[in-house]
């Protein structure tokens, strides 16, 4: 058995793949790599927040929020 975990991480499709092998009762069947696809179950959302301009630099500062981010990307 396996047991999946959510957790709080916006993230893509993720594929697993099982290999059989070595029974110690019985045989295999000759498909021995199972390949398992587990399915994006989560989003995330962007909060635009203040937005400043400065006219004179011509330089705009924009505040962006991410919830649900995904870790690798911090």
């Amino acid at each position: 058995m396996i047991n999946l975990v959510n957790d709080i991480f916006s993230q893509g499709n993720k594929t697993i793949e099982i290999t059989l092998s070595n029974p110690t009762i019985g045989t295999l069947d000759p498909n021995e790599v199972h390949t398992f696809r587990i399915a994006k179950d989560d989003s995330a959302t962007l909060t635009i927040a203040d937005v400043s301009v400065n006219e004179n630099s011509g330089i705009a500062t924009v505040t962006l929020t991410l919830d649900n981010e995904d870790s690798r990307w911090t």
